[in-house]
């Protein structure tokens, strides 16, 4: 399984709900930082209308309203994990 995976993509994969998949998210981020040789990357929620991108950190899962333009057209955030560069 190779490639980058939204969180409701995961979900169903997992048949989990996308809050369980992004609890489980924040503790592999955590056990693969201490691996020193595996990290989760994250490629951010993104409104659809007018591009803005959300935080890496507050946001696991899908957020409801962008901020900016208040449109509920929203991407939500991807995941991948890759090797480490040394």
């Amino acid at each position: 399984m190779n490639g980058v995976y939204s969180l409701s993509h995961l979900a169903k994969l997992l048949e989990m709900t996308p809050k369980e998949v992004a609890t489980d998210l924040q503790h592999l981020s955590k056990t693969l930082k201490h691996s020193g040789d595996l990290e989760l990357l994250m490629v951010p929620a993104q409104c659809r209308s007018c591009g803005f991108q959300f935080s890496h950190k507050k946001h696991l899962t899908k957020p409801s309203k962008c901020p900016q333009c208040k449109s509920t057209w929203i991407e939500e955030p991807a995941f991948t994990i890759k090797k480490m560069k040394s």
